[in-house]
């Protein structure tokens, strides 16, 4: 129980609450697609490499909450191969800055909530403080290996 008695959810349960949600926005995104969705999707599937980038970028910006399954790719995209990384990591530097960052406070890790929104909410902050710490290292090895490979002149 919280100070005002209240009951907290915890993390667990906000992960629950969260994965649920994202399953039940899908089902309604799938029944409301419009033509812009499935041209989306068909760039993801054979589209060039830069465009699938932008595109995996509309749809984070679209539904940050819902849409981090595709975050983690660009992410995995920003460990890959040097072209792939670095528009990868141009990609993600623009979603931090612009879209998934509060522009006023630090990020925080989870803490009980007193009802579903808020720990939904602030899971789903605790889990992109963990993508930025990824995020970051990526930016690091991506710039190690860039001084090497110029070393190599």
């Amino acid at each position: 129980k919280m100070k005002n008695g209240t009951t907290s959810i915890d993390i667990k349960v906000a992960e629950n609450l969260w994965l649920t949600e994202i399953s039940a926005w899908e089902t309604e995104k799938k029944k409301h697609e419009n033509g812009d969705d499935r041209y989306i999707q068909q760039i993801i599937k054979s589209g060039t490499l830069s465009d699938k980038v932008a595109a995996m970028t509309l749809m984070v910006q679209e539904s940050p909450v819902h849409r981090f399954a595709t975050l983690e790719n660009l992410l995995a995209m920003s460990k890959s191969g040097k072209h792939a990384a670095k528009m990868a990591i141009d990609s993600l530097k623009e979603l931090f800055s612009t879209s998934l960052l509060p522009p006023d406070r630090k990020v925080e890790m989870y803490t009980s909530q007193s009802n579903e929104i808020a720990a939904i909410l602030s899971y789903f902050e605790q889990r992109i403080k963990k993508i930025y710490n990824d995020f970051i290292d990526a930016v690091e090895a991506s710039t190690k290996h860039q001084a090497v490979e110029n070393r190599k002149f």
